[in-house]
């Protein structure tokens, strides 16, 4: 089976499941609700000190209210984060079917814009660190489905169903975000990380122009396996060094 890559917001045509309540990474999930509380200490401990949130290599739109704290994105390390973090990254490390790691806020009254994610190769987890209400007050839908977050608990979903999510509660919404490659595509890692991140290229160029719609789709294509090609030579060069480092 291919793995669906966004590369312009594209319909999915909901081959795979919305949501799901155990996914064969069991061991994850366990590391990941018994270290809650390191998680968000450590957060803590970084905002504390002011640290500005690094803005999510997005594929087409911001959202005001959204913040992010990104350490991983598809492969890409934002190591200066990573380094800020060295109790998450040390959790974390050992599961290399992870590609994306990251903290995620919603502030009081924030809805993100219903939209397809990025690719159906990965199980994405939410792990609630800081959940100020229940549904209807703050969740999010997936494939029409309704999910609300609890602290140390995990939501798992296909992010490339149509989703959305919200906060209209009086306080922040704080979770931990992973990406974890199915099963199914591990042998493809590399290729569908690259493949992400040049579609998110692809996209932060080409749709603040206007132009994206008006592109043949060969030629969108074209583009999309140049960029592709980029980022997995930059992975490649960025992960050998990474490996020399620890």
């Amino acid at each position: 089976m291919k793995p669906f890559i966004n590369t312009g917001n594209r319909n999915y045509n909901g081959r795979l499941e919305a949501l799901y309540e155990n996914i064969p990474y069991t061991d994850l999930l366990n590391t990941l609700t018994k270290n809650t509380a390191v998680f968000l200490n450590e957060l803590k401990r970084f905002e504390h000190f002011k640290h500005t949130q690094s803005e999510k290599f997005f594929l087409l739109y911001r959202e005001k209210g959204w913040n992010t704290t990104m350490l991983y994105s598809y492969g890409l390390k934002y190591v200066n984060n990573c380094k800020k973090f060295p109790d998450t990254i040390s959790l974390l490390q050992p599961y290399q079917n992870i590609v994306t790691i990251y903290f995620s806020t919603l502030e009081s009254g924030t809805k993100i814009k219903p939209h397809f994610g990025d690719t159906d190769a990965t199980y994405r987890i939410h792990l609630g660190l800081e959940i100020p209400a229940p549904l209807p007050d703050c969740g999010l839908e997936v494939g029409g489905l309704q999910k609300g977050w609890e602290t140390g608990k995990t939501v798992i979903f296909n992010d490339a169903h149509f989703h959305s999510a919200w906060n209209l509660s009086s306080k922040q919404r704080t979770v931990l975000i992973i990406d974890v490659i199915r099963p199914e595509f591990l042998k493809r890692k590399q290729y569908i990380s690259a493949g992400v991140l040049g579609a998110m290229g692809i996209g932060r160029t080409l749709y603040p122009l206007r132009i994206m719609d008006k592109l043949p789709n060969q030629l969108l294509i074209f583009l999309h396996l140049c960029s592709t090609y980029i980022f997995f030579i930059f992975l490649l060069i960025q992960n050998t060094f990474w490996n020399k480092k620890k």
